[in-house]
């Protein structure tokens, strides 16, 4: 801080969900910085690195790395703000949050690089089967029957697999976006991969941390579906029920990851939450197959 001719006045934590790394906002009297501690031999620090010159090379606004040190496992960055949307939706600032957020995954979508891998049916099936075995059985301790789940998850893989391609945050909630002076902010996109159009916007409209009326998820979705070209030729049932059924994927891989097993006091105050999301989009669709 001394060498850019700023003064460190304070570091507070900031809030992190089952996740290997931790924050700290670096206040000064000049401008604020976020330091990320992420253990290397826990975290793909260099798909992350990659991914935010990429995504910045393309106007997504995620944080600048200003220094790093690969081998200690930190990384300084500019600070995108201390509003979430998870606070923007209790303001004014709602709506224009909301859209910020769409209009920013139309143009995240475009995105083409090598180094964004594949989000394919083997994973999406390995996916579903973790959430079989840590979710339904060793949490809820109950009877996940193969020939009870096969024909379920059949179906959500080959909804998602119908889908157009384009490239996925995986993780776009109100609590990963912030909204700070009419300026949108992206963290937590390192596991990005290239994948179903609709996932990202089922993450930030079946938020596992906020619930949208349905009336204003369909206006949102016909929102999105109207900005993406991809969609344009499809009819608004097929679109709806792909949403509904990639939302179940969304929120089934939300208990599924290693971070989320290894934090679980943590995340276990969500489970409720996320059965009745889970149980919500499973209502909501229809029993129309799932491609045209």
């Amino acid at each position: 801080m001394h060498a850019s001719g700023s003064r460190l006045t304070r570091i507070d934590a900031l809030r992190v969900e089952a996740s290997n790394r931790c924050f700290y906002r670096i206040h000064s009297d000049g401008a604020n910085l976020v330091l990320m501690t992420s253990p290397p031999e826990l975290e793909r620090n260099d798909q992350f690195v990659a991914l935010a010159q990429l995504f910045a090379a393309r106007a997504i606004p995620v944080p600048k790395v200003a220094a790093s040190n690969f081998e200690q496992g930190w990384f300084l960055m500019s600070d995108l703000g201390t509003v979430h949307l998870e606070e923007a939706y209790a303001t004014g600032e709602r709506e224009p949050a909301i859209k910020a957020a769409i209009d920013t995954l139309v143009v995240l979508g475009d995105i083409r690089d090598p180094r964004i891998e594949p989000y394919d049916a083997d994973r999406l099936n390995m996916e579903l089967a973790i959430f079989t075995e840590w979710f339904v059985g060793n949490l809820l301790q109950q009877d996940a029957r193969a020939d009870a789940t096969e024909a379920p998850f059949a179906l959500l893989v080959e909804a998602a697999e119908a889908q157009p391609r384009s490239c996925v945050h995986r993780d776009y909630h109100c609590r990963n976006l912030l909204y700070n002076d009419g300026t949108l902010g992206i963290v937590d996109f390192q596991d990005a991969l290239h994948g179903p159009v609709l996932y990202d916007l089922a993450s930030l409209l079946r938020d596992c941390y906020y619930t949208f009326d349905e009336s204003e998820i369909d206006r949102w979705l016909n929102y999105f579906a109207a900005l993406t070209p991809s969609l344009r030729a499809q009819e608004q049932p097929t679109i709806k029920r792909w949403f509904d059924f990639i939302a179940v994927q969304v929120l089934s891989g939300g208990v599924t990851g290693t971070e989320v097993q290894e934090h679980v006091t943590n995340f276990l105050d969500l489970i409720t939450l996320h059965r009745a999301l889970l149980a919500n989009s499973a209502a909501t669709r229809t029993k129309s197959p799932v491609t045209k």
